[in-house]
């Protein structure tokens, strides 16, 4: 994915992604089960790929490598 050439909408996104993660992962179970899970690990994997931002998107999916998550 390309960088985002209008800084007002890669802030206005990145808050919206922000506020989104933090209530999802707010109302994730506490002890999940393997299927929730997985299905979590898939979503922000899939997520950090199609961030509509490039230059976000590849320190999403390079961040983890590098804290060795």
């Amino acid at each position: 994915m390309p960088s985002m050439p209008d800084p007002e909408a890669k802030k206005e996104l990145g808050r919206a992604s922000w506020k989104y993660f933090h209530t999802l992962l707010a109302r994730f179970p506490d002890d999940p089960t393997e299927e929730q899970r997985s299905k979590l690990a898939s979503f922000i994997q899939l997520y950090a790929e199609l961030y509509p931002c490039g230059a976000v998107s590849y320190t999403h999916l390079t961040l983890p490598t590098k804290l060795e998550v």
